[in-house]
């Protein structure tokens, strides 16, 4: 599962990126039911600004199981962390299907450029 994960990941580090509200992604870890990984973003604007991306992407709609982010943890009102849990799928079941959904990025990417 590590692999599919991983690739989520490294596609929302991407898009994030491209869409200016980037967060220091940690290391992924994986499990027998699932994987997690954390991110710490700059403030709880940009790290909504992320949820937003995150929970519009292909990646993200085409996880086949469960998936949810944690609250929001705040360090030192400079720094707020969450920590996105992708849950594996049933035995023998593809955690991602052969064609990811379109990501839904339209509205956010509109958003950006009129700032």
């Amino acid at each position: 599962m590590f692999a599919p994960a991983s690739a989520v990941v490294d596609a929302w580090t991407s898009k994030l990126a491209q869409l200016g509200a980037a967060g220091a992604f940690e290391p992924l870890e994986c499990y027998a039911k699932g994987c997690a990984v954390t991110v710490v973003h700059a403030s709880t604007a940009k790290a909504e600004e992320a949820t937003e991306v995150i929970t519009r992407t292909g990646e993200f709609h085409g996880w086949q199981a469960g998936k949810m982010r944690s609250g929001l943890i705040e360090h030192d009102g400079d720094r707020v962390e969450v920590t996105w849990i992708l849950d594996a799928p049933p035995p023998d079941s593809p955690v991602l299907p052969e064609e990811l959904p379109r990501d839904g990025l339209d509205e956010p990417v509109e958003r950006g450029s009129r700032r």
